[in-house]
């Protein structure tokens, strides 16, 4: 599902399902945050920005956050060395959450190979 906030310059969020049903108290979706940002071409505030982001449509689509993971400083290039978004991925297989939000894409691969991996691991 992808969600367009057009109060918060037009970003995208990017929501990947993990569970096919709510698991979370009174049926509301339980989400989770991943934040990346690189040290070659960002600064360490646009991890906030990111999360901001998130958390106003979350707020917005009545959900319950329930976990922020956070990469600073982490090539997109690769899944190696992102202990943060590892541990999403455990979290989601062990049932955490059933959605976890981006503030794009990119924040979780630049490679498509490597996007479409995340994506299985979410959804198996």
């Amino acid at each position: 599902m992808v969600e367009r906030d057009e109060g918060a310059e037009d970003v995208v969020r990017l929501l990947f399902p993990v569970a096919p049903e709510p698991a979370g108290k009174k049926g509301r979706l339980r989400v989770a945050i991943y934040a990346r940002f690189s040290s070659e071409r960002q600064h360490e505030r646009s991890i906030e920005r990111q999360v901001e982001l998130c958390l106003a449509l979350i707020e917005r689509l009545g959900l319950v956050l329930v976990a922020t993971y956070e990469d600073r400083g982490k090539s997109g290039r690769t899944m190696a060395g992102r202990h943060e978004l590892h541990r999403a991925l455990a979290d989601a297989k062990s049932g955490l959450f059933d959605i976890l939000m981006v503030e794009d894409v990119d924040r979780l691969a630049r490679r498509q190979s490597d996007a479409h991996l995340i994506k299985e691991r979410l959804v198996h």
